[in-house]
């Protein structure tokens, strides 16, 4: 016999799509100069290079090596890059977005509150259900 493997709560995935949409939703590219200490300010959320091809590269965890910058590319797992200074255009860092978060969060306040709402007028009463004969009660005298 095979147990059926248990599904994630609602709660847990509802939890996990609005980390994910708080977390990728509200981060904005700024402009950033090409110095270290621009490089170390950013390097939790990590960098965006414009190549002189027009192409763009996602750097973590971004460093400047002589004439180089280094860092692990998002889209090819963890393998490092060196990028040749001289083929930069722009330098971009990520920031978070302090009205995108704000609107956000009032719009979940808002869609929950309204699945609450929907949910609490649709569940019967204690009352309905004891008249209806649902609702039995055990009574044990001493």
């Amino acid at each position: 016999m095979t147990l059926a493997k248990p599904r994630p709560p609602l709660a847990r995935s509802v939890a996990t799509v609005v980390i994910a949409t708080l977390l990728t939703g509200c981060m904005i590219w700024e402009p950033a100069p090409l110095t270290p200490q621009a490089l170390d300010d950013s390097a939790t959320w990590g960098v965006r290079v414009t190549l002189r091809d027009g192409s763009r590269v996602n750097l973590r965890v971004p460093y400047m090596l002589r004439d180089s910058l280094i860092g692990s590319r998002y889209e090819r797992g963890l393998g490092r890059v060196a990028i040749p200074l001289n083929e930069i255009t722009m330098v971009e860092t990520a920031e978070l977005d302090g009205h995108a978060t704000a609107s956000l969060v009032v719009g979940y306040i808002f869609v929950i509150a309204g699945v609450l709402s929907a949910l609490t007028d649709s569940a019967p009463t204690g009352q309905e259900l004891f008249s209806a004969g649902r609702l039995q009660t055990d009574r044990r005298d001493p």
